[in-house]
């Protein structure tokens, strides 16, 4: 799920689903698809694979991350219709459960906000949509993508466990913006071993488990 805060001075318009936030103040939302708001339906995720390059996982319940990069997830939350435009965010986090993962080693993650648009239901390795390529080459690299994440983290939790991940500058970044909200893609990287974690998708069947 995705928790933000921000900070509303004044002057800033309330947006029309939530005009309480026109009142001056620090407000804290957590975004979690089907659950909160009340039926959020702004999460969008997938993973692309290197080995499928033109199937899409669009409602698989888990996304996957591999460390020598051959395995990519694509995440999206939808804030425009329920933070204010020029406010400032305080905090950002994405916390993932894991659903498993291959071998007892840690990985690195890296997030790099994602520059092209691209749709749930038919993003693939080769294909921001159908008949769409991404613009830097399979994977989302290159021009698709930032060319420096934005944050990363090291990662070494077994099934059942929680990974939170700072959000704040893009999410800040997507709140000045909303146009320029592609989300992010969430990379992995080699630390001492190759390995292979997954993470509870949008469309897990399990709501709390869902990011």
């Amino acid at each position: 799920w995705l928790t933000a805060s921000w900070y509303i001075g004044s002057g800033v318009k309330a947006v029309a689903a939530l005009p309480v936030y026109a009142q001056q103040g620090i407000y804290t939302v957590t975004f979690q698809s089907g659950v909160t708001p009340a039926g959020y339906r702004g999460a969008a995720d997938a993973f692309i694979n290197y080995f499928a390059q033109n199937e899409n996982q669009g409602t698989h319940y888990d996304l996957r991350v591999r460390s020598d990069g051959l395995l990519h997830t694509l995440i999206k939350f939808d804030l425009s219709q329920h933070i204010p435009e020029r406010v400032r965010v305080i905090s950002a986090t994405l916390t993932m459960r894991v659903s498993s993962r291959s071998a007892p080693y840690p990985i690195r993650l890296l997030c790099y906000q994602v520059l092209q648009p691209w749709i749930e239901s038919q993003v693939t390795w080769n294909e921001a949509w159908q008949g769409t390529s991404w613009w830097g080459g399979g994977g989302c690299e290159g021009s698709s993508r930032s060319a420096n994440p934005f944050y990363q983290t090291e990662v070494n939790k077994p099934s059942g466990e929680f990974v939170v991940l700072d959000l704040t500058s893009v999410v800040q970044a997507w709140v000045d913006n909303p146009a320029a909200n592609h989300g992010f893609l969430l990379k992995g990287g080699y630390i001492t071993a190759n390995v292979t974690y997954n993470f509870a998708s949008s469309d897990h069947t399990t709501a709390n488990y869902r990011p």
